[in-house]
């Protein structure tokens, strides 16, 4: 970020998160080491545990503790949620979103990013518009290494490239989309104040994100030239554990586009608007392609001798084939949590006579960088 001379002027906010509780104070005294020598070179701060911990202060002064519930380290939109506050109380009008695992080497991204926010297009009013990643050579997921059991109904990199190449290659720089990357995103005031993530969704918030956006009317686009290098770390994470994530993700969208049909004021979706990727997951077949997969990784687990996983994986079955989602209203669910949101928000926002902001920029408790 130092080298484009953009940054002279466009403040950085690092959200640093810890994964463990008891890091928290740990990893902010890290961060706030790492940061020192970017001082003078950006306009960055950071906001991290002692942020978090003044929020929900803030909140419990105003008698509000208990919405505190959306925001926080625990989880994917939790953080999301979290990363949207500095935004809000220093009152942003457009936010980029970047992950920690990217380079931009697009010398003119900043200025692409930015155009066409908060104007209108063929589709309305862009309130956000996602990008993509290059990995490697190129945006596609390489699929020289997708292992057997994927094939069949659960090859997942197949239909997001797909749905990738659809996009990228169209004649059309803007278009419509059901998928988005969260580490690739930029946001108006308008919509980040009045949508938050969802937070029973765990993972593919990003696109969740999108989905809350446009039933409440607001337009996030997909430009095929808002592009960024993705250097992803080696996870060590169980395959059967981001399947279990999956399987359960795949399944609540289903039912958010189920009872969305009963909530007529909203825009309505249907699978059709989310096809390739994701939607091809939320057909009625989606339970014969989650079983299929689910015995070949087990399989392939048991030949190797791992009895552990495999007990695990064939687990996961259970969650396949789980009715409990078929009996709740996510999207009346969803409606509290953004009306609990606004409230977040009039509150990160609200100054007592007098006084500054002290979730504002001139105090950080110890995580002031600047």
């Amino acid at each position: 970020l130092a080298t484009f001379e953009e940054m002279k002027d466009i403040p950085v906010y690092v959200v640093g998160i810890s994964n463990k509780k008891e890091l928290d104070k740990d990893v902010e005294k890290c961060l706030v080491e790492y940061l020192k020598e970017y001082k003078n070179k950006l306009k960055i701060e950071l906001y991290s545990h002692s942020y978090l911990e003044k929020c929900k202060n803030k909140l419990k002064d105003n008698k509000k503790k208990y919405l505190s519930y959306l925001f926080g380290f625990n989880g994917y939109s939790q953080a999301r949620n979290f990363s949207l506050m500095p935004v809000i109380a220093n009152d942003i009008d457009v936010a980029i979103f970047l992950d920690d695992d990217e380079l931009i080497e697009d010398r003119e991204y900043f200025r692409k990013v930015l155009e066409n926010i908060n104007e209108e297009t063929e589709y309305g009013k862009v309130h956000g518009k996602a990008g993509y990643y290059v990995n490697g050579d190129g945006y596609k997921l390489p699929v020289g290494k997708i292992p057997a059991w994927h094939y069949g109904g659960w090859n997942k990199v197949k239909y997001m490239n797909k749905t990738f190449e659809k996009l990228i290659k169209a004649n059309k720089r803007l278009h419509p989309t059901a998928i988005a990357l969260g580490g690739n995103m930029v946001l108006a005031k308008e919509v980040i104040r009045e949508i938050c993530y969802d937070i029973r969704v765990h993972r593919g918030e990003d696109m969740d994100y999108l989905f809350n956006a446009t039933i409440f009317n607001y337009l996030i686009l997909f430009d095929n030239e808002m592009k960024i290098t993705h250097l992803p770390p080696e996870y060590n994470s169980s395959e059967w554990k981001k399947a279990k994530a999956d399987f359960y993700r795949f399944k609540y969208t289903r039912q958010k586009l189920l009872t969305l049909k009963k909530h007529t004021d909203l825009k309505q979706l249907s699978i059709e608007d989310m096809m390739l990727y994701p939607g091809i997951f939320m057909q009625d077949d989606f339970e014969e392609r989650a079983k299929d997969y689910t015995i070949m990784l087990a399989m392939n687990y048991l030949s190797k001798g791992e009895h552990e996983n495999y007990e695990n994986t064939m687990e996961n079955l259970k969650i396949i084939f789980d009715d409990n989602l078929t009996d709740i209203d996510p999207i009346s669910e969803y409606i509290q949590q953004r009306q609990d949101w606004k409230e977040i928000v009039s509150i990160l926002l609200k100054k007592k006579e007098g006084e500054d902001d002290e979730l504002g920029e001139r105090e950080r408790q110890g995580c002031q960088v600047r």
